[in-house]
């Protein structure tokens, strides 16, 4: 009975959310129709989300997100393709191992500033520590535990360089796709705030 609460409450949320982006002219009208390549793919697939697994509150609003990257009016089509990419990978995500992209993102210049960190911080073990910190749960254990699939889906680069370095600071481990996977979330955020 609370599973069917909850999953009748996630349902209506989305459908409000949708709505509204309608309305704003920010997703069209017919975005499941056939002509708009992944809309119905992707609101098929975020149904059946909600439906089996009522996600939290962080993975839905990263799928919603990277739905909202994939049906935006005026994205081109390789914005498209790259955003159903990145709704791919989204699917694939915990709330653990969003939390700490999100982390990242948010602390990614204060990483990298020499003002606020020695260059020591560059390992992985201060990384993780300085990570598990900012996310206020103190575990390098967890960040280990989440940082796995970022790291293989390349939204973070590798915890050792190819040159046998210790990691780059800059964006504080954060790839290209990373930050554009964390630039999406950002832009869907903004938008719903805007449309409240």
């Amino acid at each position: 009975l609370v599973q069917a609460m909850l999953k009748g409450r996630l349902f209506e949320q989305w459908s409000k959310e949708v709505k509204k982006l309608q309305e704003a002219g920010r997703i069209p009208e017919d975005f499941a129709d056939k002509k708009y390549k992944y809309g119905f793919q992707t609101w098929v697939e975020l149904m059946r989300i909600i439906d089996e697994e009522s996600p939290d509150a962080d993975r839905l609003g990263a799928l919603e997100a990277m739905f909202f990257a994939v049906n935006k009016v005026g994205a081109t089509d390789g914005e498209k393709i790259k955003a159903y990419q990145l709704w791919q990978i989204a699917k694939q995500l915990n709330s653990g191992e969003l939390l700490l992209l999100r982390t990242v993102y948010l602390k990614r210049s204060q990483f990298a500033s020499e003002v606020t960190l020695p260059s020591y911080v560059r390992s992985y073990s201060n990384w993780a520590s300085y990570m598990a910190e900012a996310i206020g749960h103190n575990s390098q254990g967890l960040v280990d535990l989440h940082e796995k699939k970022p790291t293989e889906f390349g939204l973070f680069t590798a915890r050792v360089s190819n040159e046998g370095k210790v990691i780059s600071d800059q964006n504080a481990r954060l790839s290209e796709l990373g930050l554009i996977f964390c630039s999406n979330i950002e832009s869907y955020e903004n938008e719903m705030r805007a449309q409240a």
